[in-house]
């Protein structure tokens, strides 16, 4: 474990002064070409296109081994080529990179670190992980003082020691693994990079078996962050979170009725911490005009499904936004091929039926009547012609709107029920990119109001 232009003396004397042995690293005969195995073995745990900061580098030798597309970054006391980065650990000395890096990695490096609660508290500021070995005097076999000393280690810490300093300075362990018979490899997370799971809670109807109140169920899942931890709720039967959410995702594109603005609901918003509207509004003759203004005033933002939504319902101290069917971002644009009857689309959309094969029937036709509203939406996206005719089921006899509020939104007009028109694609598919683009700001919301 010597080099050949090594001097144990001036190891121990370096030890004993509480520095770094710049002598004994500026020689390239001191750095060991036999750890090349610890190397292979580190890069194997980094993943395709990282950026790794090598601190204490020494010969480079995991450049050769890192992943396709890893951006690598050289760190050491002494010049090893054109990119080393300089920097002195004993003296405080990290490079600014330390901090904007997927992995910080430091082979055989921290046995000679005197400060280790302080280098670890500095890298626990970065964004990504870090990865570190050492020899512990228990599975080393090199526990005195002298013996590690010979060696130039500074630090003579039990493995529960080390993770204890780990912790200590905001460093999650997320793996150990023994490299060898003298050291493990330890593989820790940043606050940063270790982002705590949040709850969302999504209340919707995506329990009904209906073709549009369970699609907006996929495409929620779309955008939703990486660490939200997700409880789905049902409007009927009601369904109460097990815990209080972080965030509260009121509906998931469709239609919010005027029964649902019940006390029950007004409560669970009340103990959510932030609460987002997605849906849009029918039979509005209905609706209490006061709930529902107490309903909007009570979100963070509301998403509207129509603009008719907002000009009835947007309040001045809530950011109300025109959002769009966010429905037909999963209906992609196709062709028709079967053009011999007219596709009728009802009440059977709601047997459960899969929703992949639904879109793929409906696109299949040329000609689409439908008394449903997103199965209208989604042949649009392919057919040449269609017909609808507007919900009446609220039992009074009016009719819901929902058809009127969506042809608005497209095509700027509306078109007679029972009676089949030419749909014009190109207002389809600027509606399209519209939603497209409105959903990277839902995104957004959520991945902000979930920091």
């Amino acid at each position: 474990m010597t080099g050949a232009g090594d001097n144990i003396e001036s190891r121990v004397k370096a030890v004993l002064a509480g520095e770094t042995d710049h002598q004994r690293w500026a020689n390239p005969e001191n750095l060991e070409a036999s750890w090349e195995p610890r190397s292979r073995f580190a890069a194997q745990l980094i993943g395709r296109n990282s950026t790794v900061l090598d601190l204490g580098c020494g010969r480079m030798l995991i450049e050769k081994y890192l992943r396709s597309g890893c951006t690598y970054l050289p760190a050491d006391v002494a010049r090893r080529d054109a990119r080393t980065l300089h920097c002195d650990i004993n003296r405080g000395e990290l490079p600014p990179e330390a901090d904007d890096v997927d992995v910080v990695l430091m082979l055989g490096v921290i046995e000679y670190v005197f400060d280790l609660p302080a280098l670890f508290a500095r890298l626990a500021r970065g964004r990504g992980r870090v990865m570190v070995t050492y020899c512990d005097p228990e599975t080393s076999r090199l526990s005195s003082f002298e013996q590690r000393a010979a060696l130039g280690w500074v630090n003579a810490l039990s493995r529960t020691e080390l993770k204890s300093l780990f912790a200590a300075a905001g460093l999650r362990l997320l793996a150990e693994d023994q490299v060898d018979s003298l050291q493990w490899i330890y593989t820790l997370a940043t606050p940063a990079y270790a982002v705590p799971p949040r709850r969302v809670a999504v209340l919707s109807y995506a329990n009904a078996g209906n073709f549009g109140d369970r699609l907006g169920m996929h495409v929620l899942s779309s955008i939703m962050p990486a660490h939200a931890s997700v409880e789905f709720l049902n409007f009927r039967p009601w369904q109460a979170p097990q815990e209080d959410p972080d965030i509260l995702v009121l509906g998931i594109g469709n239609s919010m009725f005027g029964p649902l603005l019940d006390d029950a609901l007004f409560k669970l918003i009340e103990r959510s911490g932030k609460t987002i509207g997605i849906f849009g509004t029918q039979y509005r003759d209905e609706y209490p005009a006061a709930r529902m203004k107490q309903l909007i005033s009570s979100l963070d933002v509301w998403f509207a499904r129509h603009e008719v939504d907002l000009d009835l319902y947007a309040v001045p101290e809530t950011r109300c936004e025109h959002l769009g069917d966010w429905l037909i971002s999963a209906c992609m644009m196709t062709t028709p091929v079967k053009d011999e009857v007219v596709l009728k689309v009802g009440d059977e959309v709601k047997k459960n039926l899969p929703l992949d094969r639904i879109i793929t029937q409906i696109q299949q036709y040329r000609r689409v009547f439908s008394t449903r509203m997103h199965p209208l939406l989604c042949a649009l996206t392919s057919a040449e012609q269609v017909a609808y005719v507007e919900q009446r089921e609220s039992g009074s006899g009016l009719v819901s709107g929902k058809f009127e509020s969506m042809l608005l939104d497209i095509f700027g007009r509306t078109y007679p029920e029972n009676r089949l028109w030419t749909v014009d694609r190109t207002a389809v598919i600027r509606y399209r990119d519209q939603v497209r683009r409105k959903l990277a700001r839902v995104e957004s919301t959520l991945q902000t109001l979930l920091v």
